[in-house]
């Protein structure tokens, strides 16, 4: 009896091998873990359900010959107190063969009724196991997304490591903008000097134009007759 819950689990075994040999979405997957054991629960529960039956047959047909045994005994106890004891040996003979089957039934009742009792505790414990399996699903959902990103993170980082050249690329064209912004501002910092360079000497100019119109004026003054 004990085969039928070995099976499950090699059926299970199975089944999880492959689907984790083909698992694209471990969701999915997870979802059909669940699925599969309640299925195979099912056909557990259904065997079992069998062997009690087989069980309250064979306490029937035990019960039943336990009952003709007693039965014939009373006929043979009946038959010899009426003097009549071909038939008292007779009746004894059907007895003892009931009592016989009876003692083989029994015997296989015990043995049926242990079985039925360990495979319902093991049908109990299947039970439990899909339940816990139905809570725990969530955790390990949540756990496998946890390594997918962490994979992916992983995996990103290694492709940029790798990428040295692009990188360097990068600090190339930013050193060379950074360049091309430095011309422009020593550029304009030359114009701007230029312009203030040029009112610079404005600014010269106006004051030697001055200093010639005074040296011209005191030299015209020196020249001019004295009157008296």
């Amino acid at each position: 009896m004990s085969s039928i819950i070995d099976r499950i689990s090699t059926i299970l075994k199975a089944n999880i091998n492959d689907m984790l040999d083909k698992a694209e979405d471990p969701e999915k997957m997870v979802y059909q873990l669940i699925r599969d054991m309640e299925s195979e629960y099912e056909r557990a529960k259904t065997q079992v359900a069998e062997s009690m039956a087989h069980e309250k047959k064979i306490e029937r047909e035990y019960l039943a010959a336990d009952t003709l045994a007693n039965e014939w005994e009373a006929k043979a106890t009946t038959a010899l107190r009426a003097g009549k004891e071909d038939l008292a040996r007779e009746a004894l003979a059907r007895k003892l063969a009931y009592e016989k089957t009876a003692a083989s039934l029994k015997e296989e009742l015990e043995k049926q009724t242990q079985a039925v009792t360990e495979l319902k505790q093991q049908l109990h414990a299947l039970a439990a196991k899909i339940e816990d399996a139905k809570h725990q699903k969530d955790v390990i959902l949540a756990r496998q997304k946890r390594i997918q990103a962490e994979q992916q993170i992983r995996a990103t980082a290694s492709t940029l490591s790798y990428s040295d050249t692009a990188f360097a690329a990068f600090e190339r064209m930013k050193g060379r903008v950074e360049d091309q912004e430095a011309i422009l501002e020593a550029a304009r910092e030359l114009e701007q000097q230029s312009v203030e360079s040029k009112f610079a000497d404005m600014d010269k100019d106006t004051e030697v134009d001055v200093a010639l119109a005074e040296l011209k004026a005191r030299l015209a003054g020196e020249s001019a007759p004295a009157t008296s």
